[in-house]
């Protein structure tokens, strides 16, 4: 398996990283969806979290069901990790308490 963490930050150009598409489709073909799981490094990224996700999210040779996996779905699987109707909130509430956090940090930080 293979986490692709940080792309943005390889890019050699701004949103929405083009340049990172060939890099996807290669890990993408040699791996599969089931065994690729996105991640950002939010801390040395050249963009802001939405980019993050959005510049994956928009790549258009990726079938959506693919990215959905990509995204989360696979790494559950890989832990077999069952989804249960408190899943949605226990992840919602962990993003919303990992977000207070860099707030927090930026606020100490000056950034």
């Amino acid at each position: 398996a293979v986490k692709l963490t940080g792309g943005p930050f390889y890019a050699d150009d701004t949103y929405p990283f083009k340049s990172l598409h060939k890099h996807y489709r290669i890990m993408y073909d040699a791996f599969g969806p089931y065994r690729l799981f996105w991640g950002t490094d939010i801390t040395k990224m050249p963009c802001s979290w939405r980019e993050c996700v959005m510049h994956f999210q928009e790549i258009g040779w990726i079938p959506d069901a693919d990215k959905k996996l990509i995204m989360g779905d696979a790494l559950c699987h890989w832990l077999d990790w069952k989804a249960d109707n408190s899943t949605p909130e226990l992840i919602h509430a962990t993003c919303r308490y990992v977000i207070e956090l860099i707030v927090k940090c930026k606020r100490i930080l000056g950034t």
